[in-house]
């Protein structure tokens, strides 16, 4: 029935009517209806203890919002169903706000939170997904319901969100790393019950089937609800599912009916399938730790470290141990690097290899055949895999080439042999010579030229042989060289016989020195010899010198000798202070002589010995200013301008860090003596007075006298060149130091003396001409003139000319010249 109230019409409380005007023809009146029932938002937070027994939100709890009636205890539904979020929190849309199915007045509002949602859930024996139910909220008025619930404080139902909790976490994880949208599980737990819920299994177990995904964890043995307090167990249970969902409904076929354990060798498809799940958990958790406190990972003790394999756990070798895979697997995916392990993968491609498998991965060793086939690295991989003791590595290949068998060898004798590895690389060669193929010694020998092999590559070695070093006279030798993998397997390789080495001389030289730069002109000159035979007479030992490459030679001079008359060991001349007296690479030479104690010469070759006593600087000078040229001290930091003396060839960068603190960023500097950029006031480099670029700051060579300015300034952008392309602007600073009087402008390219002087000044315009600049205006005989690097130019110069960069513009108040009709 119609009622009028303040000017508005109602039928009951639901609506009214508004006239809003007539119109028409024939006329009409209009009116608006409103429907004014009550609504009502509920919204809240739902909390519950954690595994340190303090409150925190629950995340991803199923809530329904429902009507309690109160006449015969039954519960309407009255919205679909929210989920929590991180915080905890939810909210319903509006609802109206009356009782219909009662007395008419308000609702009587309870909230109902159940452990599941797409992810899964968690249930009892009764397959009754765990629950809970806030009492009602009589007659909710207002327009909106806040509702903070608290799960019961009771040990048998709050490890039962535990557990949803941790099912989450393992959703989340796959979603976030790599956009996976894992199967909902079914999770089975009760306080004081065995993981029997009709499997006939009674510990701690998972399994897929046609009917879905299913965790059956054991809520009784051990203290305190058995597995529902191990977060690693759970995640181990859900792994399971995931192999088994990634693989399409299939789990690899795999034996643990004669049980299996951490520490412990089963059947290879087994110890496959565990290994995954307990890495599975390291992932998650993103920790090295894998916590077992109903069933124990090993003897005394209910926590692995699969980083290290602690304490007094015995992991067995090989791929049949499920901790070793696990333990791979972590090595692979986790950032901590040592010892072989140098590869940090992300999660995502160990997962590309379970979804793209190029063979059935019925075994860790088809996994890693199939990251292998994949493109991943297998070196880095195998490595990783061989320091949790499951060896899959190929020992390096190697063959000789030189010397041959049968050839005649003397002196230096270049040795030639290749390397190649599968899944590795080379990391270290021994070369080994023997004289009687029993007895065999390793030469300390250089790299020539070659180097270590990758994977799959042939690498050359080259290694020059003095066996002057070694073999005294003529000798058969045998030469084996042995290759080490980065895993410290080893291949050897011998040549395919005997060779011979000629090496009779009468006297024996080596180790000249010195053989590298020196900067003293009369330096020490050093040189090893000996006698086989008769032995040395070391009081007959000479030297001479060349000044000019061994045109011309000095008499002989004396040189000492050490050892004894008739010594046939290896004794070192000393020619000292060499008086070459200048700087040379090429020309400074020297030879050495000595007797043996019969009297028989043996003279050495020429040595050149390099002399360089210059130091080559240039001479430069750095200022340090603000504000274009302002040598003030600013916000207390010196400026300053000196010259500084540096190495030929150094940059600007170079200089400034020599006498300057200097941060850097992105290839740019960012702070001098702690003044950092802040926009739009930058550091600038002037070389010579001239704006260089960034990329010149450590590539330009100074050169001697030349000026370098650094500014802390702004840099005016005067927006975008014609065509909208790239400005062509003129630097904000032309010179180093400009005069107080003087403005340096950036501008587009093809700016007129009138552009210029407006994007500066405040100016008035009178028939074509400047009438005044900031206020101060002409007065006859007095007139603005305009100058062009110190030309004055007519008045319609003022908005034609184009200025192009490095110029000069003057503008003058005088009464020079004529300033027309």
């Amino acid at each position: 029935m119609w009622y009028e109230s303040g000017g508005k019409y109602y039928d009951g409380n639901k609506l009214h009517v508004k006239y809003t005007g007539s119109g028409g023809d024939p006329r009409e009146a209009k009116y608006e209806l409103e429907d004014l029932t009550p609504q009502l938002v509920v919204y809240g937070h739902l909390y519950c203890k954690d595994r340190n027994l303090n409150y925190e939100p629950v995340k991803w709890a199923t809530v329904y919002l429902y009507d309690y009636d109160y006449s015969d205890g039954s519960y309407d539904n009255l919205s679909s169903a929210v989920l929590t979020n991180e915080t905890g929190y939810f909210e319903f849309s509006p609802v109206e706000n009356v009782d219909w199915d009662e007395d008419g007045g308000k609702l009587d509002i309870s909230v109902q939170f159940i452990a599941g949602s797409g992810t899964g859930c968690v249930r009892d024996a009764n397959n009754e997904t765990y629950r809970s139910i806030t009492d009602p909220y009589p007659d909710a008025s207002g327009s909106k319901l806040s509702v903070t619930h608290y799960l019961p404080n009771d040990i048998t139902h709050y490890k039962a969100w535990w557990v949803y909790d941790t099912l989450c976490e393992g959703w989340d994880y796959l979603a976030d790393t790599v956009n996976y949208g894992m199967a909902g599980v079914g999770v089975y737990w009760q306080w004081d019950h065995d993981a029997d819920y009709g499997t006939g299994i009674n510990i701690t177990h998972g399994h897929g089937n046609a009917s879905g995904l299913f965790i059956f964890l054991d809520g009784k043995t051990g203290d305190d609800g058995g597995s529902a307090n191990d977060p690693d167990v759970i995640i181990h249970e859900y792994g399971h599912g995931v192999m088994y969902k990634v693989f399409g409904d299939y789990m690899p076929p795999h034996d643990c009916s004669q049980g299996h354990w951490m520490t412990g060798i089963s059947e290879p498809g087994c110890a496959w399938v565990e290994g995954w799940a307990h890495f599975s958990a390291l992932a998650v958790f993103n920790d090295k730790y894998f916590t077992d406190t109903t069933y124990w990972v090993g003897p005394g003790t209910d926590t692995a470290n699969l980083e290290t394999r602690n304490g007094n756990l015995n992991f067995p070798d090989g791929d049949s141990c499920e901790g070793n895979i696990a333990a791979a697997l972590w090595d692979i995916n986790d950032s901590h690097n040592e010892d072989y392990d140098n590869l940090t993968a992300d999660f995502s491609e160990i997962w590309d290899v379970l979804q793209d498998q190029t063979t059935d991965e019925d075994t860790f060793r088809d996994f890693y055949d199939s990251w292998c086939d994949l493109g991943h690295d297998k070196s880095k991989a195998n490595a990783a895999i061989f320091q949790n003791r499951i060896n899959y590595n190929s020992p390096p290949g190697i063959v000789v080439t030189v010397p041959e068998a049968l050839h005649d060898y003397a002196k230096t004798i270049t040795i030639a042999f290749w390397t190649t590895d599968t899944d590795g690389f080379v990391f270290d060669v021994a070369i080994f010579y023997s004289r009687d193929n029993i007895n065999w010694n390793q030469l300390d020998l250089p790299l020539k030229s070659g180097g270590y092999s990758t994977r799959g590559e042939e690498k050359w070695w080259y290694v020059d042989w003095d066996t002057t070093l070694c073999i005294d006279e003529d000798d058969t030798v045998w030469l084996r060289v042995n290759a080490t993998d980065n895993l410290d397997a080893t291949s050897s390789d011998d040549t395919d016989g005997p060779f011979t080495v000629d090496n009779v001389a009468s006297h024996h030289w080596r180790y000249f020195t010195p053989t590298d730069w020196v900067a003293d002109q009369t330096p020490d000159c050093t040189i090893e010899v000996k006698d086989v035979t008769a032995g040395l007479d070391v009081s007959t030992a000479h030297y001479k010198y060349s000044t000019d490459g061994g045109s011309t030679w000095s008499g002989w001079i004396g040189a000492s000798c050490t050892g004894s008359d008739g010594t046939t060991s290896y004794q070192t001349i000393t020619a000292g202070s060499v008086p070459f007296y200048q700087d040379s690479g090429t020309q400074n030479r020297i030879k050495f002589k000595i007797d043996d104690v019969v009297g028989n010469t043996g003279e050495s070759g020429e040595y050149t010995v390099k002399i360089d006593s210059t130091n080559p600087q240039v001479s430069v000078r750095i200022r340090i200013t603000h504000h274009y040229g302002d040598t003030s001290d600013y916000n207390g930091v010196p400026m300053f301008n000196l010259v500084k003396a540096v190495p030929e060839g150094s940059s600007p960068l170079d200089l400034l860090q020599s006498v300057a603190d200097v941060t850097m960023y992105e290839g740019r500097v960012y702070s001098i003596n702690g003044i950092n950029e802040s926009p739009p006031y930058y550091w600038y480099l002037y070389i010579n007075g001239i704006p260089a670029p960034d990329e010149d700051i450590d590539t330009y060579q100074l050169r001697d006298g030349e000026i370098v300015h650094w500014d802390y300034s702004s840099m005016i952008n005067a927006g975008e060149g014609e065509g909208g392309g790239a400005s062509g602007s003129y630097s904000a600073m032309n010179h180093p130091e400009p005069s107080t009087s003087d403005i340096v402008k950036l501008i587009p390219e093809g700016s007129t003396p009138l552009d210029l002087l407006k994007s500066v000044a405040d100016v008035t315009m009178h028939e074509g001409r400047i009438y005044s600049i900031n206020g101060v205006t002409e007065s006859p005989p007095y007139y603005w003139h305009i100058y062009i690097n110190d030309i004055q130019v007519l008045d319609e110069d003022i908005d034609s000319y184009q200025l192009r960069g490095g110029e000069v513009i003057h503008w003058a108040r005088s009464n020079v010249g004529n300033a027309g009709e």
